[in-house]
């Protein structure tokens, strides 16, 4: 991969609460180079799920939102020729790796519902 993947994102989410402000992660995406080999995947698939451990360890992180669902329309390779892929399911419409990663961390955090 072209970045390292994001390390310092919890500690800087905590800052943030510290300072009694509200987080938000929009529009994340990961993106690699093209074409992708078998590790670029599950790399891809561990920062999303860096993303996604920062926000939920963060009380006041409110909200966390992908860009775009499919690297069959994503803005990536137009604006970063060489790379691209950094999208949840691919051209397809198949999930990836980075998909499972997120839906196996939400489904850890799931609590059953209680009536009111």
């Amino acid at each position: 991969m072209r970045y390292d993947l994001p390390t310092g994102m919890a500690a800087d989410f905590a800052r943030f609460d510290g300072l009694g402000l509200d987080t938000a992660v929009t529009e994340a995406d990961v993106r690699m180079a093209v074409p992708a080999d078998d590790t670029k995947p599950a790399t891809q698939a561990e920062g999303y799920r860096r993303l996604l451990d920062a926000c939920l360890r963060t009380r006041h992180c409110v909200s966390f939102t992908v860009w775009g669902f499919t690297d069959r329309y994503s803005w990536v390779p137009g604006t970063f020729p060489g790379e691209g892929a950094a999208d949840l399911y691919d051209e397809e419409y198949r999930p990836k790796p980075a998909y499972r990663a997120l839906e196996s961390k939400l489904a850890g955090r799931a609590r059953p519902r209680t009536a009111r």
